[in-house]
């Protein structure tokens, strides 16, 4: 594919740019080898991903490390945990309150003016 000055001109009044001498024509040099590059890109085939095979709901266990056969399922012999994020993140945290992590005041920060001294 291959963009033309009028288009780079037209797409630079579009933006409100200026161009200098000569930058429509490097600019249009320029964006056509990187639309030919992406023509390119498009034709390759990707190659699946690589799942760990863990479905992701209550109760599951992920696998440690890398022991996956890259098709889903564990390689045998491969150890398995629970994930941790599978709790609540209320379980999990020190302070939770109204559905927000509640973290410690930095020392020296001082708080809002009006705020109590002791409130999160």
């Amino acid at each position: 594919m291959t963009v033309t000055i009028q288009e780079i001109r037209r797409i630079a009044a579009l933006a409100r740019l200026r161009l200098e001498r000569g930058e429509a024509r490097r600019m249009a040099r320029d964006m056509s080898s990187i639309l030919e590059h992406m023509t390119v890109l498009g034709e390759i085939a990707p190659e699946p991903a690589r799942t760990s095979g863990v479905p992701q709901r209550e109760g599951s266990t992920r696998l440690l490390g890398d022991a996956s056969d890259g098709g889903g399922a564990p390689a045998e012999g491969a150890r398995t945990m629970p994930d941790p994020l599978e709790r609540p993140l209320s379980r999990i945290a020190p302070d939770w309150r109204d559905g927000l992590f509640v973290v410690p005041r930095l020392p020296g920060v001082a708080g809002t003016p009006g705020e109590p001294d002791g409130s999160p």
